[in-house]
């Protein structure tokens, strides 16, 4: 993506998505570098997609895409929409990007589709601009209790729909990823996020089920150990586990489910090749299942290593 679209420029990285050849284009990047290494994709995306389709509109800033009436008050939920989308007419130009980027995969790997978690694009919404982590959004969970179920319902309704389209378009597995679930209290991850993240996963699985589908669906929602424990439970074939478990806790509470490793890219620049080789050895003794899945992602504001991030699929390979 850094090739294609100078990820560091957030207002660049939105121009990108918005426009069908580059999206596709940049989603295309990592297949076409590390060729015959890699086993999928994730479709390009970005965070205001979904705020978008719901009616807010966006600007340009100097601190990159910005909502310019992110949500403050209640009487502000008025001014989204209440059912759902129309696909070509809101999200039209996602899918010919996704249609261009299965065409320029040519079977080589599978595309992925991607879709931030429904909580995540809440913070969104109520700071107006992507964000890690939301004071704001906390407050109305703490004190709009009726007014935040209503945001998410509004919210996962346009998501299912979305998810649905992307595999009608040509996505082969969904991918849901919820940041800000990260260091959530208990409480609030058991009244808002959990149920939600639940209606998102099934409520997708039954619209593809409607329609003769069926996919993998892989979820990241932070490394809390609670956390953990109840999306073993969920429908989600595939689920990120904390690397503080032990081996055989691990295999005991994730329920044989497909197992996410996350590793940031900036993690093995500048690593000689032993050390990344050692890395490798370690992912497979922690996790000791046939059921794994290295997701390797990147922060837009590091350098990383194209060296090292090839020899890590390498050893991957050669190790397994």
């Amino acid at each position: 993506m850094t090739e294609e679209c100078k990820a560091r420029d957030l207002n660049e990285y939105y121009r990108v998505s918005q426009d069908p050849e580059l999206c596709a284009k940049a989603t295309l990047v990592p297949a076409i570098k590390y060729k015959n290494k890699l086993d999928g994709v994730l479709m390009f995306y970005d965070p205001m997609m979904i705020p978008q389709a719901m009616g807010m509109k966006v600007e340009l800033s100097a601190m990159g895409p910005v909502l310019k009436e992110p949500i403050v008050t209640p009487e502000d939920l008025t001014r989204l929409p209440s059912q759902e989308y129309d696909a070509d007419e809101l999200f039209g130009y996602i899918m010919e990007s996704i249609m261009k980027a299965r065409a320029g995969l040519n079977g080589e790997a599978i595309l992925i589709g991607n879709v931030e978690g429904p909580y995540t694009i809440m913070c969104t919404m109520i700071e107006g601009r992507a964000c890690k982590k939301s004071a704001k959004a906390e407050d109305w969970l703490r004190n709009r209790s009726v007014e935040s179920h209503i945001l998410l319902h509004r919210i996962i309704n346009f998501q299912i729909g979305y998810m649905l389209d992307q595999i009608r378009m040509g996505c082969q597995t969904l991918h849901i990823h919820e940041p800000n679930a990260e260091g959530m209290p208990k409480d609030l991850f058991e009244e808002f996020l959990y149920p939600f993240i639940i209606q998102l996963i099934v409520g997708a699985k039954n619209r593809l089920d409607d329609i003769g589908f069926r996919c993998m669906m892989s979820v990241y929602i932070g490394t809390d150990h609670f956390v953990f424990d109840r999306m073993c439970y969920t429908a989600a074939e595939a689920i990120q586990t904390p690397a503080w478990y032990d081996e055989q806790e691990k295999r005991q509470i994730s329920k044989g489910k497909t197992i996410l490793a996350y590793y940031n890219a900036s993690q093995l620049a500048g690593l000689s090749k032993n050390e990344i080789d050692q890395k490798v050895k370690t992912m497979f003794k922690e996790y000791q299942t046939e059921k794994l899945v290295a997701h390797i992602y990147h922060d837009m504001d590091t350098d990383n290593d194209p060296e090292a991030i090839g020899h890590f699929l390498d050893s991957i390979v050669s190790l397994n």
